[in-house]
């Protein structure tokens, strides 16, 4: 898949406005969570006027799927849910105290070490740094799970998460079933506001 390709068709066809995002986000912090390849630890980055649509690329950039990693600012990163799936934790830490998390997983569900994560442990085995990103990973999300399901008391979370699994998964898709999946995301959200 490649991912310059898909973001000179977004610019063309489909341009996100950044002027309007930062001014939506002018009195909010926000972050774009991206794994350095160099270190394998998670940064968060915060988006301006000439790095929004660079950062989101890097976020994006899927190992064996994409092109594996986005140079920015002179480092090589990578998507950002191998670093910190669920960056719950850190928001905790950034002083959130009210928290939304957006799940494509059924809530509470925990992780297993999927076939990409064991296979980029052996690929990067070379690696120990990369090796190690792959192989826990998944350790760190569960660690996200247990923060949401037992968070400090000065913490008020809330979750839109699917009832049942998503019908798309991040390797194997097609058209029906992500216009399933994105129904079903949106009825979860407009159910979600209508309850505010």
């Amino acid at each position: 898949m490649d991912i310059d390709y898909l973001k000179e068709i977004s610019d063309n066809d489909f341009p996100f406005l950044v002027e309007d995002g930062l001014k939506n986000f002018s009195n909010k912090s926000l972050n774009i969570v991206v794994t350095n390849k160099d270190t394998g630890k998670p940064e968060y980055l915060t988006p301006q006027k000439e790095d929004w649509i660079d950062l989101v690329v890097a976020s994006c950039s899927l190992p064996f799927v994409t092109k594996g990693q986005h140079i920015h600012d002179k480092s090589n990163y990578f998507d950002g849910g191998w670093g910190d799936a669920l960056p719950v934790i850190e928001a905790y830490k950034q002083g959130a105290r009210e928290i939304l998390v957006v799940r494509t997983w059924i809530s509470g569900m925990k992780s297993t070490q999927s076939w990409g994560d064991y296979f980029g442990s052996i690929y990067y085995r070379s690696n120990p740094i990369l090796s190690e990103i792959f192989n826990s990973s998944f350790k760190k999300y569960n660690e996200a799970i247990e923060f949401i399901e037992n968070p400090p008391d000065d913490l008020k979370i809330t979750e839109i998460a699917p009832e049942n699994l998503l019908y798309s998964g991040t390797y194997s898709y097609s058209n029906s079933s992500i216009l399933r999946d994105y129904r079903n995301g949106l009825d979860l959200g407009t159910q979600f506001l209508s309850e505010l």
